[in-house]
């Protein structure tokens, strides 16, 4: 995670690193009043140990409707995060409460 304060300070940080390395960055401004909510939203989704298959690293096209792109920016507005996350979190939700997917997993896990 790279924040910089306002709108500008701090992005020159960034000049100096390629776009790899940006990419496996979450940047974002902050101001006094939004930082703790922002390294509160990054805390929570820290693990100790991620497992590699954790590591968003696959890249998938969704189209959607003008509608669902303007609920996910309306959505996300005053969140510290952004659509992909939003939506990463909302599956990752699913998945835990799906009875019948996670005994898949157990079945699966046993195997190995």
């Amino acid at each position: 995670m790279y924040l910089y304060q306002g709108k500008t300070a701090g992005k020159e940080f960034l000049r100096n690193l390629d776009k790899s390395q940006r990419d496996q960055l979450t940047i974002g401004s902050y101001t006094a009043e939004d930082l703790d909510g922002h390294v509160g939203h990054f805390l929570t989704g820290v693990e100790a140990n991620p497992e590699p298959g954790d590591i968003p690293n696959i890249k998938f096209t969704l189209r959607i409707t003008k509608r669902i792109e303007e609920y996910l920016a309306w959505r996300t507005h005053n969140l510290p995060m952004s659509k992909a996350d939003f939506l990463r979190n909302m599956i990752e939700e699913m998945m835990a409460s799906d009875d019948e997917y996670q005994r898949y997993r157990n079945t699966r896990e046993d195997e190995l």
